[in-house]
């Protein structure tokens, strides 16, 4: 797929231009067989394409409705660019588990071996959102020890959620640039 704004190659599952920013949300069209001409562009020569046409995708330049939820806050660069802070978030935590594991078996192996599958792990859907949860856990129990600090089980509690959270969104975002680049 290719950016209809800047004309970069786009990853096919790719939300946002790399290069640009622009949204990659497409419409496919049928393109006719013939040469393009304004009689072949039109509404008519498509419903009259055979089925073996080509598709092209064309990015829609039409105001949309503001889309809802936590994924649609940031849009293009700005999206990529902070998936792209929180995916070195999340390399650093595997790289700490990674060395941590190596430095408790005494082992150049393990280290490797562990580093090289999670990060083969955030390249497979199922894996990285599996990978996500449990890290975003480990940043709800840094939260909920920072309530005990505390001495209080409300804070605790609350803190964990909190940590929790961030970690999960975190986490999710960085799995996005994974699947972006």
């Amino acid at each position: 797929m290719f950016c209809a704004n800047c004309g970069a190659k786009a990853n096919d599952e790719a939300h946002f231009c790399q290069s640009c920013g622009q949204s990659l949300k497409a419409a496919t069209l049928p393109v006719p067989a013939t040469p393009s001409t304004p009689e072949s562009l039109s509404p008519a020569s498509f419903k009259q394409q055979s089925p073996t046409a080509t598709v092209v995708t064309v990015t829609s330049r039409t105001a949309q409705p503001s889309p809802t939820g936590s994924a649609a806050v940031r849009k293009g660069m700005t999206q990529a660019k902070f998936n792209e802070e929180n995916s070195g978030i999340m390399v650093g935590e595997i790289m700490l588990i990674s060395i941590a594991t190596g430095m408790a078996t005494t082992s150049w192996w393990w280290f490797g071996g562990l580093f090289l599958g999670l990060v083969v792990a955030m390249n497979i859907k199922p894996l990285a959102k599996l990978l996500a949860f449990v890290l975003s856990l480990g940043w709800g129990l840094v939260g909920y020890g920072i309530g005990v600090i505390f001495h209080s089980q409300p804070a605790s509690i609350v803190l964990g959620l909190l940590g929790f959270m961030c970690g999960l969104g975190l986490h999710l975002s960085a799995i996005q640039w994974f699947r972006d680049i």
